[in-house]
């Protein structure tokens, strides 16, 4: 029962938090990345224009998950320009919450409220694709499954022709662009969550390991999670190309 036990909570924190945080990571610093450049070469402001609905989504997902945890939502701005004349003013929006020290639960809730970007804009991500490019993501999963390049159709079969994919590209780079960027407040919110975490993931493996004999805890998993990893595949690539774009775009001002 012990090695079941831990080999359960191994796959848990494997497929729930490693696997997340090693493409949540690198969202980060891309997304972080191309924001700077956006700002340095084209005023800051510019930031706000080329990612606006993926800050939105940034600051609501904050909101949200505040809510789940019953955070007191103190205030909130979605999207705001910050003050010209405040160097100190650099928000593009935020979330002001408060919570009850003692609270397990709410203090659980600090390590998802901090992260809560990097699962909203995922999210809408995957509904966006699902929507307006249904192949993008269906595609991807059968090629993970099945390993063969001649199933990897990405943009085909959109319902909404050219101008459906020339939409969504153009959404998810404004989401990437804008969307990923954690700034320090988040991440020390993150962190003081995490012991919590890693103890609702040893209940959770206690319990599977009583209640889940005969299933492959591994596969299950896998399958469950699929779909979020191919969404935040899917961010990696397209936040890549929008940093090479803006790259390509400096070098040629020059």
């Amino acid at each position: 029962m012990t090695n079941s036990l831990i080999t359960n909570f191994g796959y848990l924190l494997l497929y729930v938090a490693i696997f997340p945080i090693i493409f949540g990571t690198f969202l980060v610093l891309v997304n972080h990345n191309s924001k700077k450049i956006t700002a340095n070469y084209f005023g800051y402001n510019a930031q706000i224009w080329m990612g606006f609905i993926g800050i939105a989504i940034h600051e609501s997902s904050h909101l949200i998950m505040a809510l789940i945890f019953r955070h007191k939502i103190e205030k909130f701005r979605l999207v705001r320009f910050p003050k010209k004349n405040d160097p100190d003013d650099q928000a593009l929006g935020y979330v002001s919450h408060s919570f009850n020290r003692s609270n397990f639960y709410q203090r659980l809730g600090n390590l998802f409220i901090g992260i809560a970007p990097i699962i909203g804009n995922t999210i809408v991500i995957w509904l966006l694709s699902k929507w307006l490019v249904p192949n993008a993501l269906s595609s991807w999963q059968t090629y993970v499954s099945t390993q063969s390049i001649s199933d990897l159709s990405l943009f085909s079969d959109s319902p909404y022709g050219i101008i459906g994919i020339i939409i969504w590209i153009l959404v998810l780079i404004n989401i990437c662009v804008g969307g990923f960027d954690l700034s320090r407040s988040d991440l020390n919110s993150s962190l003081s969550g995490v012991v919590f975490f890693i103890i609702v993931m040893a209940v959770i493996s206690l319990i599977m390991t009583f209640i889940t004999q005969t299933v492959d805890i591994a596969t299950t998993l896998q399958s469950f999670m699929l779909p979020l990893y191919s969404a935040m595949v899917l961010a990696i690539i397209i936040s890549t190309l929008a940093n090479l774009i803006l790259r390509i775009i400096i070098l040629a001002k020059k």
